[in-house]
């Protein structure tokens, strides 16, 4: 429902099926609101009220899925590297 200054007003039903069409999009948060016209900031509230923001993170993050990576050999040492962003690297390594 549309109120004063174009606002849209949501049950707590609504919220509830936004904040679970997220959680199963796989999109950022901030993906998933520019596709469906929602301010950041009310899916972060609605997330941390109905959803399940605590096992996932905040939504700066989005969903990020765990990754298995099982060499095709055995290995004796290994070295790996993570970008993070801004200029900041994870090292990492196992020497035989």
């Amino acid at each position: 429902m549309r109120g004063e200054a174009g606002k849209v007003f949501r049950s707590e039903a609504e919220k509830r099926q936004i904040v679970e069409r997220y959680e199963r999009s796989g999109r950022t948060c901030k993906a998933f609101c520019e596709r469906h016209g929602i301010a950041l900031s009310n899916l972060q509230r609605w997330r941390s009220e109905y959803g399940s923001a605590g096992k996932h993170g905040s939504c700066g993050l989005g969903q990020i899925p765990f990754v298995e990576i099982v060499p095709q050999q055995e290995v004796r040492g290994w070295e790996l590297e993570l970008e993070l962003g801004i200029g900041m690297y994870l090292r990492m390594r196992r020497t035989s």
